[in-house]
């Protein structure tokens, strides 16, 4: 019965009991190359041991699957369908103590704060068996459907030679429309158009890049050189023009920080990998007469702040919706809007830890940070890590952003660092390259990926290039770096330089081991990302500290 304010009555039926997969080890089975199952989470729980899904969301009503791949190939699995906000994982692992997370293989929300089903998109291998668990973002629950999807399979190892893509080729008619460009700081952006002239008949490609700072010196230096640190964000990128196509333009996010500097410069560059095509400079207005002060600093402000992250860690102006779900989550967090002392399910150091751990920055930035780490043991220069995630970001299309990976592989592997380790990998070698791989990298890859590698560039199913990628990809690489990825882009996204290395190896040891001494346990990230968020050297990129 219902009284006259809408509240249950008399006996209150008891809750439904556990869904059947409500424990990893009774997970559902689910078969074949593409499918859908449904279910439900209402009274599932989270059993001991189980790792959580994403960071920062307390789950707690998880259910699993088991899935056997039937080829190798990408999977795509998602939640639409679902009735709830949930969350999604995949893993590999005999126990549920023992799970490692796949490379890509957790999601939130397909679109943050828009789409609140869950998608991953992960390189699969035949017959390796994936565990699978859809949880609720906070402990929501609801009904569960659980699409799952193979593209590009490969169901029998029966070798082919690799495809060989039909290349665009290098243009040198390309130029840039004027010799000098301008932007006032308040305008945000400039709009670099380029032209191609004489034969535009075929399709072709050109580079761009805004030129590089001949060196490094304090944002509230005047001497007329714009900074990448300080006035606008390196821009790098590939213009692929179609056939009979003429005019295409980039952008270049500039910074609208309070420092009173007059006009500043930057270089603009048109190249092919041969050879300089076209030069242009960037002229940035200021738009400050007053001395900056702590109050004016722009950093104070949420949008300055959420904005800053999509340069300094995506290189991309943010999104609409992105950006204003990362802007409502600081607003909303408290009196202190996100500031010290707010809750720490919504405050800066929440949101910036989204940003790193992120499938966008797992894809693009921490992807490139593993190609130097795994293939050259070392970790990567401010001045060569910059341009390679630049040259990966930005809205792109599927088509596009392999395009470009492929582009920054061939580039890498031209290097003189990787020429001098591995010369020309080729077929003939593969297990070599395998094996030269694993003692850079400092680690065995295990069965049956190792096999698998060495058998498919042997065979021609894979290009030295392609059997780079597999090896970066892999969860041991990634599980690896990630610290020490993680570390690094502190200094490249906040700092905008190198690390020091005594910093660099205490932040290290930190999140590795803890810091008993000052109450801070290992993989405590939020302890470390505060000490850069709120330093006097972040602070000072954008006016008085």
């Amino acid at each position: 019965a219902i009284d006259t304010f809408g509240f249950v009555t008399g006996t209150v039926p008891p809750p439904p009991s556990a869904p059947a997969n409500d424990n990893f080890v009774n997970a559902t089975q689910i078969n074949g190359l593409s499918g859908a199952v449904t279910g439900t989470n209402i009274s599932a729980t989270k059993e001991p041991g189980e790792p959580s899904n994403i960071p920062d969301t307390t789950g707690g009503k998880s259910v699993w699957y088991r899935w056997q791949s039937p080829a190798s190939g990408t999977a795509v699995l998602d939640t639409l369908g679902s009735g709830f906000d949930t969350t999604l994982a995949v893993y590999r692992g005999s126990s549920v103590a023992a799970l490692s997370l796949v490379p890509n293989g957790a999601n939130d929300d397909i679109i943050l704060g828009e789409e609140l089903q869950s998608r991953v998109t992960f390189s699969v291998t035949a017959g390796e068996i994936y565990h699978i668990v859809v949880d609720g973002f906070d402990g929501d629950f609801g009904n569960i459907t659980l699409n799952w999807n193979i593209s590009g399979a490969t169901p029998t190892p029966t070798p082919t030679p690799a495809p060989t893509p039909v290349p665009i080729p290098w243009v040198s008619n390309a130029q840039f429309t004027g010799a000098s460009y301008a932007a006032n700081e308040s305008d945000g952006k400039a709009t670099i158009t380029v032209t191609r002239t004489g034969d535009t008949s075929g399709t072709g490609k050109i580079a761009y890049a805004t030129r590089a700072d001949a060196g490094f010196f304090r944002c509230d230096v005047v001497n007329g050189q714009a900074s990448e640190r300080c006035d606008y964000s390196t821009t790098v990128g590939t213009l692929r023009f179609g056939a009979g196509e003429i005019q295409k333009s980039f952008v270049v996010p500039v910074a609208d920080d309070a420092f009173v500097e007059g006009s500043e410069s930057v270089g603009l560059t048109l190249y092919t990998p041969t050879a300089s095509v076209s030069n242009a400079t960037l002229t940035i207005t200021d738009n400050d007469a007053t001395p900056p002060t702590t109050a004016n600093n722009p950093f104070n402000g949420n949008s300055f702040f959420v904005r800053q992250h999509y340069l300094d860690f995506l290189a991309r102006e943010p999104d609409a919706g992105g950006f204003n779900d990362w802007l409502n989550v600081l607003n909303t967090c408290g009196p202190g809007q996100g500031n010290l002392g707010s809750p720490t399910n919504c405050d800066r150091i929440h949101v910036s830890s989204g940003f790193y751990r992120s499938p966008e920055f797992t894809d693009r930035g921490y992807f490139v940070y593993r190609f130097y780490e795994a293939a050259l043991a070392s970790r990567p220069l401010y001045a060569e890590f910059i341009p390679d995630m630049a040259s990966l970001s930005g809205f792109q299309t599927s088509a596009e952003q392999e395009q470009n990976i492929a582009e920054f592989i061939a580039k890498f592997m031209s290097s003189s660092g990787f020429v001098q380790r591995y010369g020309t990998p080729s077929a003939a070698n593969a297990a070599t390259f395998i094996a030269q791989l694993e003692n850079s990298a400092q680690l065995q890859i295990a069965e049956p990926l190792r096999t698998q590698l060495i058998s498919e560039m042997g065979g021609g199913q894979k290009t030295a290039a392609q059997t780079l990628r597999a090896f970066v990809e892999s969860q041991q690489v990634y599980d690896k770096f990630y610290f020490r990825g993680f570390i690094a882009m502190q200094y490249f996204g906040y700092l905008r330089r190198d690390p020091d290395t005594a910093g660099y190896n205490d932040w290290v040891d930190v999140l590795t081991n803890g810091r008993a001494s000052a109450g801070v346990g290992p993989g405590d990230y939020r302890h470390m990302i505060r000490g850069f968020v709120y330093s006097v050297e972040y602070r000072e990129r954008f006016g008085q500290p």
